[in-house]
């Protein structure tokens, strides 16, 4: 896994996963460690954040919600149970802060409502491996996915989500890849050997 992956920052708070499971918070104007979470009992690989929330995922396939104000660093707010495997992506919807989408190894690709835990908001079986995604800030529940391959995939996540608005294929495997919040355009790498 890329460093990266484990890094997320936003505001004046720098967040960090490590292979332990542990999550540090640290203050982005010097680097000192303000609070550390110890929720997962084995490696985080994927870190999203949305102030005061932010969410870790791992090996076991848990998804756990943290709030920054909440007293207790040794239990999540929440524990998504969706995915059989390993998270490959998390996301937080950008103009819904209560929507947040999960990609796994399992092939699942789901959306939460982070307001209820019990089950996924939407999943979509068999999506493929999605490594990286991105949700439009131009139409609201829309959400790029591209899991390693050649291929783009668009998710209408209100509706359905039995097929894809649109697949684009690239033409070479795809990196991770951001929406531009100027204009509705999906932007991307591609890396050729």
């Amino acid at each position: 896994m890329r460093h990266a992956d484990r890094l997320v920052c936003k505001g004046n708070h720098l967040i960090a996963a490590n292979l332990t499971g542990a999550i540090h918070v640290l203050d982005a104007q010097k680097p000192t460690v303000v609070r550390t979470f110890r929720t997962h009992t084995s490696p985080v690989y994927r870190l999203a954040f949305s102030e005061p929330l932010f969410v870790s995922a791992g090996v076991s396939g848990e998804i756990h919600v943290h709030d920054l104000r909440a007293a207790s660093s040794l239990v999540p707010v929440q524990i998504f149970k969706g995915h059989k495997m390993r998270v490959s992506s998390l996301g937080w919807s950008s103009t819904d802060a209560t929507s947040l989408a999960s990609g796994g190894v399992d092939q699942n690709l789901l959306v939460w409502d982070t307001r209820s835990a019990a089950k996924p908001a939407a999943r979509v079986r068999k999506a493929g491996l999605q490594t990286a995604l991105a949700w439009s800030p131009h139409k609201r529940g829309v959400l790029a996915t591209s899991g390693g391959t050649s291929e783009l995939c668009d998710w209408n996540t209100l509706g359905e989500m039995d097929g894809t608005e649109r697949r684009v294929d690239t033409g070479a495997s795809v990196s991770p890849r951001a929406c531009s919040v100027w204009q509705p355009f999906l932007m991307s790498c591609r890396r050729t050997l």
